[in-house]
């Protein structure tokens, strides 16, 4: 004998508002929560890859000066801003600042290069192979033939989403070997 008891109440499948609006105020912060994540994460990416494209182009240069630099037969002319010298082949080699258009150029026979972009401040300094007494800095030259020691001192500015930012400056101090 089996006795089967049915239910006169119907279950019934809906939420209330208050499970509606509950959902709702979650979703909308975790909806949130991503949506800021994701702007976090594209402005540290964004500001990472501005930081080694600066890196990058300050290495190249670096590099590229210290193999023309110390390979150079004679200075022929600089200034504040640039430096002409003849090359082991004698051929002139030419660096030169652009203060307007804030970029450094390598000019080399008939080839032109930009070196760096985005220059707050560039300058050349120019030395003697002897030290002053007492420190490690070159003793200041004004003639090409006593120049042996060359100093390069750069700042660069970024701008990334309205806000332009100065980077570490950099200096790099070369001794001709000629």
């Amino acid at each position: 004998m089996f006795i089967k008891f049915q239910s006169t109440k119907q279950t019934t499948a809906a939420g209330t508002l208050v499970d509606y609006i509950m959902s709702l105020a979650l979703g909308t912060l975790l909806i949130s929560a991503v949506c800021a994540f994701s702007f976090h994460s594209s402005r540290s990416f964004a500001t990472f890859f501005n930081m080694v494209d600066a890196d990058q182009a300050n290495s190249r240069t670096i590099n590229q000066m210290v193999r023309d630099l110390r390979m150079v037969n004679v200075v022929t002319n600089f200034s504040s801003t640039s430096v002409a010298m003849l090359d082991l082949n004698n051929n002139v080699l030419r660096y030169s600042y652009d203060s307007t258009a804030g970029t450094l150029k390598r000019v080399s026979g008939t080839r032109t290069n930009t070196m760096l972009r985005n220059l707050a401040r560039f300058s050349f300094e120019f030395g003697q192979r002897n030290f002053t007494n007492g420190t490690f800095d070159f003793v200041p030259t004004t003639n090409t033939w006593e120049c042996k020691a060359i100093t390069a001192k750069w700042v660069s500015t970024r701008s990334l989403f309205g806000a332009k930012t100065e980077d570490m400056p950099q200096e790099l101090t070369v001794v001709i070997r000629n």
